[in-house]
């Protein structure tokens, strides 16, 4: 595994499925909060309640979260804000 300055994550070849290799990166938690604009607390909150997508374990101590899921989640937002703005 390969973790860039950004603190996101990418899988060697040998564990991604060969149709997701382009798609499979992992973000750690201070990548997420910069995305997302949302604090610690109210993310771990969130995935309890099951509205954010839950973090991976990536080590015994370690856990990330998966990009394409985060960006899901956020282009969810945008459409549900966009849909509230024209009604």
């Amino acid at each position: 595994m390969t973790v860039s300055k950004e603190g996101k994550a990418t899988l060697p070849d040998s564990a991604r499925d060969l149709n997701q290799r382009s798609d499979q990166t992992l973000s750690r938690l201070p990548s997420v909060i910069r995305r997302c604009g949302l604090s610690r607390s109210s993310i771990y909150a969130m995935v309890a309640r099951g509205e954010f997508p839950a973090p991976i374990k990536i080590g015994s101590r370690s856990v990330a979260f998966i990009d394409r899921e985060v960006d899901c989640w956020i282009a969810d937002r945008v459409a549900a804000s966009r849909n509230l703005e024209a009604q």
